[in-house]
C-alpha cells in the first residue's frame, strides 16, 4: 500500500513539472497580434468577412481602429 502512495506521490510530482515547463504568454504569430486597449479597438474578421481585405504579404484578419475621446 505504502508504494501505491509514493507511486501516486512521484507520478503527481512528474505532472505538476510537466506543467510548470510550458511557456508563459504568447506564442508564435499570436504575439504579432494586437489586443484592443483605452486607445484602440481590435476588431477581428472571421474568414468569410476577409474578402476585401486581401494582403499578398499575410492575411489579413484584424483592424486596429483608433478611438476618440
Amino acid at each position: 500500500m505504502k508504494s501505491i502512495v509514493w507511486m501516486g506521490f512521484w507520478l503527481s510530482c512528474a505532472v505538476l513539472a510537466g506543467c510548470a515547463m510550458s511557456p508563459a504568454g504568447c506564442s508564435g504569430q499570436a504575439c504579432d497580434r494586437p489586443d484592443s486597449n483605452g486607445r484602440e479597438l481590435v476588431i477581428w474578421w472571421p474568414e468569410d468577412m476577409r474578402s476585401g481585405l486581401n494582403n499578398t504579404q499575410r492575411p489579413i484578419d484584424f483592424t486596429v481602429v483608433p478611438l476618440r475621446d
